[in-house]
């Protein structure tokens, strides 16, 4: 099911049914065969029938790979200053995460074949602190998973000490990347 403003109409991509939001976001939906969890992959890219593949030994879930995404602007929660040469962040994640629960949700949870045993969003880089941010901002994820997140992001450390979240967490995974010790920049370094 494409969603384009009032306008949805079906459209394959590969296995997966793609999805596109009013705006910029484009979601592909890997059913489950029967009710199971869902994960909901922030930034995935688009080759995601190799991530599926490689997926194929995991326990039972519905896939929701999420790309499109503007990465500054989107997936920041609040303004920041650019990291190097970079971009600034303008802070866009509290617009971008109702495109993610009101428009893609609804219309990739309306694919599978029952409603989920629970929801998990996930993301690497910058898309891990989205997925993190977004356990505060609602309650729709029970689990979260953080693959290498941009945990330096100004701020960060003090809005998850001050912020209760709607929903305790079930779970959530972080691992973190090497690299970023080694930076230049003091603030990735971090």
């Amino acid at each position: 099911m494409c969603y384009d403003g009032d306008n949805a109409r079906e459209e394959r991509w590969g296995r997966g049914v793609l999805l596109l939001s009013a705006k910029h976001l484009r979601a592909a939906v890997f059913p489950a065969a029967a009710a199971a969890p869902v994960v909901y992959l922030c930034g995935a890219g688009e080759d995601v029938e190799a991530l599926r593949a490689s997926l194929a030994d995991a326990p039972p879930h519905s896939l929701v790979c999420v790309s499109g995404f503007d990465w500054e602007r989107d997936l920041s929660p609040w303004p920041a200053p650019p990291l190097g040469r970079g971009r600034p962040f303008p802070g866009g994640a509290g617009e971008c995460l109702p495109l993610l629960t009101e428009a893609i949700l609804p219309q990739a949870e309306a694919l599978l074949p029952a409603p989920p045993a629970w929801r998990a969003i996930a993301g690497y880089s910058l898309a891990g602190l989205f997925a993190l941010w977004s356990l505060g901002q609602t309650d729709i994820f029970s689990r979260a998973a953080s693959m290498s997140g941009s945990l330096w992001y100004p701020g960060f450390a003090d809005y998850l000490a001050a912020r209760t979240p709607p929903r305790r967490p079930d779970s959530i995974y972080l691992s973190l990347g090497d690299r970023e010790a080694r930076a230049r920049d003091p603030v990735l370094k971090t």
